[in-house]
């Protein structure tokens, strides 16, 4: 499947875990079923520690329950201490194109249905922006996809860990970079759903070795960049700016 096209609009929140596992004794694969396509048309990531907790997801399946969102501390972090507008640029990111996130679900019925996949794609920038209203047609782009599988009950989408996939999400965290683009394993998603929009959660673990090689060192070239802008830096920052706040 490299192209697309007549999707149907989907609004998700992200959240990442730190080094996590895929647990490889997962449901069978869904074989029946209607392919239903959406794409992203709003991504929204976890600013606050109330939007952290919110958008949290049992990703290791703890017997307590407890939403995971450890990598949500460094986008409030970075917020917090700057004047970084991160989901601005999320936003700008997704409007014109250059963010694409694809969406296909497999199910006999999307309003019930005991073994549904949901498998995310990263889609290629698009040519001109996205009108998001069903005309537009988006190619397949770079990156790790495997299905989700799980339920749909009274039109709400789950799926156990031991269902989770894997994707790859882009994340635009700087203005004069391109997405970053993490690979998430344990991937998982809880949404609700119908034969015209889907919105919810999206969230998997990203591996140390990614938030090493990845992660930290875009956030530190975001913050060199902020510094680099600020001609009075390092000894007389403009105040209030992110390289005053960053130094």
């Amino acid at each position: 499947m490299n192209e697309w096209s007549t999707v149907k609009r989907a609004m998700f929140s992200v959240l990442l875990t730190a080094c996590g596992a895929d647990d490889p004794a997962g449901p069978a694969p869904v074989t029946t079923g209607e392919f239903h396509h959406y794409v992203t048309n709003s991504l929204r990531i976890p600013l606050t520690g109330e939007l952290q907790r919110e958008y949290g997801i049992n990703v290791d399946g703890d017997s307590g329950g407890r939403p995971d969102n450890q990598l949500g501390n460094v986008f409030v972090a970075l917020t917090s201490n700057s004047d970084l507008d991160l989901q601005g640029q999320v936003d700008d990111a997704v409007a014109d194109g250059g963010l694409v996130l694809l969406h296909s679900v497999r199910a006999d019925d999307l309003e019930s249905d005991p073994s549904v996949s949901w498998q995310v794609y990263s889609g290629a920038d698009t040519a001109a922006p996205p009108a998001f209203d069903g005309s537009d047609t988006f190619a397949m782009g770079q990156g790790v996809s495997s299905a989700i599988v799980g339920r749909t009950s009274g039109g709400a989408y789950t799926a156990t860990p031991k269902g989770a996939g894997a994707l790859t999400i882009k994340l635009k965290v700087s203005a004069s970079a391109p997405p970053i683009a993490l690979d998430l394993i344990g991937a998982r998603v809880e949404a609700t759903i119908d034969a015209t929009s889907c919105s919810g959660r999206l969230g998997g673990a990203v591996t140390e070795t990614q938030v090493d090689t990845v992660l930290i060192p875009s956030v530190v070239d975001m913050m060199n960049a902020a510094i680099a802008r600020d001609p009075g830096c390092p000894l007389a920052c403009e105040a209030g700016t992110s390289a005053a706040l960053i130094i």
